[in-house]
C-alpha cells in the first residue's frame, strides 16, 4: 500500500467504516503515517527557507510538487505523499538560483546514499529482501567504487567492504576518432565538456562563454555537445576549435592535456584514470561536491 502511496487513503477508510483489521496491518498504516507526516514536516521547514531567499535575489519561483500545491487539495498530508519539491524557475535564472541557495547555506550536495535509499528499499521489498539502511547494506555487502580512495573525503568514508576497481570502457584506444585528430600539428589538445545530457539555452550560454575564452589560446580544443545541443546555436568558431556531438573517450583521452569540463562523475572519472589536468566548472547536482574535493587534492 505504502509503494502505491494508498496507505492513507486505506487508513482513513479503516478508521470511518470501523474495519477491523489485523493488529500488524493497523501498526503498519500508522507506522506509515507517522513516516509522511514527518517527511512533510521537513519539506515544509526546507520551503519556509528556500522560498524567501529566492525571494530576495528576485527570482519568479513556481513551486510544481510539494506542500504548496497538494496541501488546498488534500489538507490531511498522508493522503498524498510526495518525496521531494519541485521548483521551476526561469532557464536564465538557473546559476543565480545555485549561486543565491549555496551562499545561504540551503543546498547541499547529496549523498550517493540518500538518492539510492528509496529506490534500493523498493527492489529489496520485491525479492522478498528485509530492509535496512543504506550504510549497513553497504558495510554487509561487497561495494564497487570506479574512484580512487583519494577522492574520498574524510568527512564522507567509504564502507568497508568496498574495492577500488579500473571501470574498463566501452570504447577503447582502437576506437575511431575524426580524420582532424591526426592532422592536428604539435598544438596540445584540450577537451571541452558539459557532460552527455546537456541540453537547453542555458547549456548554450554557458559553452559559449568556454569557447569565448579559448579562442585565443595557442592549443587545439575539441568540445562534445551531446546529442541535444544544437552545434548551429554556438556559432562560427576559429579553426583550432572543433564541435562534435560524441567522442569515444577510451581513444581521445590519451591524446589529452587538460580536460575543461562540469565536474559529471563520468567525465572525472575517465579524466583520472589517465591522469590529466583538470578544470572544473560545476553547476549542479554531484558536480559542487567533486570539484571541491578535486580542489581539495590540487588534483583541478
Amino acid at each position: 500500500m505504502a509503494r502505491h502511496g494508498v496507505s492513507g487513503f486505506v487508513r482513513q477508510a479503516v478508521a470511518r467504516d470501523t474495519v477491523a483489521v489485523p493488529p500488524f496491518v493497523a501498526e503498519g498504516l500508522r507506522s506509515a503515517a507517522l513516516a509522511q507526516i514527518a517527511h512533510v514536516a521537513r519539506l515544509d521547514a526546507a520551503l519556509a527557507k528556500i522560498l524567501p531567499a529566492l525571494d530576495a535575489a528576485a527570482v519568479p519561483t513556481i513551486v510544481l510538487k510539494g506542500p504548496v500545491p497538494s496541501r488546498p487539495v488534500y489538507p490531511d498530508p498522508t493522503l498524498r505523499p510526495y518525496s521531494d519539491i519541485d521548483l521551476n524557475v526561469r532557464e536564465p535564472d538557473e546559476l543565480r538560483v545555485v549561486e543565491t541557495l549555496l551562499a545561504a547555506g540551503l543546498v547541499e550536495v547529496p549523498h550517493v546514499a540518500a538518492l539510492l535509499s528509496e529506490p534500493l528499499q523498493r527492489l529489496r521489498a520485491t525479492f522478498g529482501l528485509s530492509g535496512g539502511s543504506i550504510p549497513s547494506l553497504m558495510e554487509h555487502y561487497l561495494v564497487l567504487t570506479p574512484f580512487p580512495l583519494s577522492l574520498n573525503t574524510a568527512g564522507d568514508p567509504i564502507a568497508a567492504t568496498a574495492q577500488h576497481i579500473r571501470a574498463i570502457p566501452l570504447d577503447s584506444t582502437d576506437t575511431e576518432l575524426p580524420t582532424w585528430i591526426d592532422v592536428i600539428g604539435s598544438w596540445p589538445l584540450n577537451y571541452v565538456s558539459l557532460g552527455t545530457v546537456a541540453r537547453g539555452a542555458r547549456s548554450v550560454e554557458i559553452l559559449s562563454k568556454w569557447l569565448a575564452g579559448l579562442h585565443a589560446i595557442e592549443a587545439e580544443v575539441v568540445v562534445t555537445v551531446g546529442h541535444h545541443l544544437d552545434l548551429a546555436a554556438l556559432g562560427p568558431q576559429p579553426s583550432h576549435i572543433h564541435l562534435e556531438r560524441f567522442l569515444p573517450l577510451g581513444a581521445l583521452l590519451p591524446r589529452c592535456s587538460l580536460v575543461l569540463f562540469h565536474g559529471g562523475s563520468g567525465t572525472l572519472g575517465r579524466t583520472v584514470a589517465h591522469g590529466l589536468q583538470m578544470v572544473i566548472l560545476p553547476i549542479s547536482a554531484d558536480q559542487p561536491g567533486n570539484a571541491a574535493r578535486c580542489a581539495e587534492l590540487g588534483a583541478a
